[in-house]
């Protein structure tokens, strides 16, 4: 008991502990996701997705995301901010070796977040 009120009335402090069915308390673990995203939306995405215990693939072109070079010397705040805790895999997306790299990945992955608007994803085939 401790006198948590501004009344003076005697408070009883319970802990809750939700079972989340695993050790971690994690709601995501054993889930994969292959990120394919730049800037802020899908990294922001799978960062949550990460926190909340799934395994997050970061695929990039061979020069490397965007974010990278945002700032001179180093790499911009999106990418410290939203790829720690996250693996990742540099694939020529334009080639046939690297559809083939990226279906792999997405199939072993099960989970696939892409923002690109831009068709490129699409000109691979099915994935």
């Amino acid at each position: 008991m401790y006198n948590g009120s501004s009344s003076g009335r005697q408070v009883q402090k319970t802990n809750i502990c939700i079972d989340q069915g695993n050790a971690s308390g994690q709601p995501l673990p054993g889930h994969t996701v292959a990120e394919l995203g730049t800037m802020v939306a899908t990294p922001f995405a799978t960062h949550i997705l990460s926190q909340l215990g799934a395994a997050v693939i970061k695929v990039e072109p061979p020069t490397g995301d965007a974010t990278r070079a945002l700032v001179r010397g180093g790499p911009g705040g999106t990418l410290i901010a939203y790829s720690h805790g996250k693996k990742s895999i540099a694939i020529n997306l334009p080639t046939s070796d690297g559809g083939d790299v990226l279906r792999a990945s997405i199939a072993a992955a099960g989970v696939m977040d892409d923002h690109r608007i831009d068709g490129r994803t699409s000109r691979l085939g099915p994935l």
